[in-house]
This record gives C-alpha cells, structure tokens and sequence, in this order.
C-alpha cells in the first residue's frame, strides 16, 4: 500500500491551515534542540514502527511533538483532521480505490483536510517538530517505509482533542517561507547551521517544500526540467 497521503510523491503538505516548525536530530535526546528551547509542552511518542504509545487523548494547545524511533525502518507521525462525517475507513478505502486507477485522484473531501504536518524520523533517529492542535477529532498515521525493500505500512489511529485553544504567539527568529497558488516566497540568503522553518500555506489547495541540495553550476531551468518529468507519460 502506497503512502497513505500520498499523491504522486508531491502533494503530501508540511501544514494547511497552521504554521508548522521542524527540525531532525540524530541525537535521541532533542533536550539540545532549538524546538526544545521554545518552551513548549512536550508530546514524546516512541514507535518501533508498528505501533506507538501516544495517547488518544490529548488537551489543546501547542506541542513540542518528539517522536524517539527504535525500528530499523524510517517512519513519520502525520497528523490529520478529517472534514465531519468523513471516517478513516473512508479515508483509507478512498484512497485505496484511487490509487488502483491509472491517475490517482484525491477524493473530493481531501481539500477539506486540515494537514498539520508531522515529525519525520530515521532507523534509530528521533525527529521533532512543533504543531497546534486544535479540539475534535485528529488522524494521527503511523507511517513506516524500508528503503532497502521499499516496503511501507499506515497505520492510522484517531485521536480525541479536547478544550480549547489557547493563543500563541508567533515564533521569533525563524526561516519564512510562504506558499499559495503557482509561488511561494523564500529568503533569497539563508544562514547556514541549525534552524526553524516556519511554512505557511496561503492557497486554497495542498502545498508543501522539498528541499534538496544541487550540484554546483545546477540552474533554475535544469531543476525544473527534473521536476517536469516527473509528470511526463511513462
């Protein structure tokens, strides 16, 4: 079964509706982090791939979420709202049905989800990231891929949000970068070292970033030609 969302590789979004900041350590102990120096309630989850011990209900509010991975694979917690009325036997069977065509189209009610991102970990490695998490009921999938065997599992599990959201300030001294409809706005100069990336999509449909480092002398044109085939018939 292919990535639970995801939609060519391309259309799984860092956030929708809320800012998102990340960071990966390969560290176990993200006490040392930028994250961990902003002050917010710690959410650790460990998984070993198959299943986690985070709990299934949970106060409002903004989380330092740690996920610790003890496997030999590479896994992310993505956390999801589904619109009302949408259940993840739904999710999980539209999607399953959609993949099996020859183009995959999203079901209609995916541009009603509210992505919040997620931390994303190596074998052994533990990830981080800072996300709101507002009342009602969240997805959170458990998603583990082995790129030796290129084998990957979801395993989603609903979780109960409850209280209310408390206002929280922006985060200072981050690395902006804005989104919508055909652009998105990135520093023209980045400072190298440890970061927080604050990534807002403005649009009314998924977007998300890829970063990756290119070879000296690469152009602008060179990358997006790279991109295009991607999209180009087999």
């Amino acid at each position: 079964m292919r990535r639970l969302l995801s939609l060519v590789a391309l259309l799984l979004t860092m956030s929708l509706l809320a800012p998102v900041a990340t960071a990966q350590e390969a560290s176990p102990e993200p006490e040392a982090s930028l994250l961990a120096e902003l002050g917010y309630p710690e959410l650790r989850v460990t998984s070993d791939g198959t299943s986690s011990d985070l709990s299934t209900k949970l106060e409002a509010g903004r989380y330092h979420v740690i996920l610790e991975n003890t496997s030999e694979v590479d896994i992310d917690l993505e956390f999801y709202r589904l619109p009302d009325g949408v259940t993840i036997d739904d999710l999980t069977a539209a999607f399953e049905e959609a993949s099996a065509g020859p183009m995959f189209v999203p079901p209609d009610f995916f541009f009603d989800m509210v992505f919040n991102g997620g931390a994303t970990s190596l074998a052994g490695e533990t990830g981080e990231v800072v996300l709101d998490l507002t009342p009602g009921e969240w997805v959170v999938n458990l998603y583990s891929y082995d790129p030796e065997t290129e084998e990957d599992s979801n395993i989603p599990t609903t979780i109960t949000v409850t209280g209310e959201m408390a206002e929280v300030a922006d985060i200072e001294g981050t690395v902006e970068i804005s989104m919508a409809e055909m652009y998105f706005e990135v520093p023209e100069t980045i400072e190298a070292g440890p970061q927080i990336w604050n990534v807002v999509n403005n649009g009314q449909q998924v977007h998300h970033v890829v970063l990756s480092r290119i070879p000296d002398g690469t152009t602008e044109e060179q990358v997006s030609e790279l991109a295009g085939s991607f999209f180009a018939p087999p």
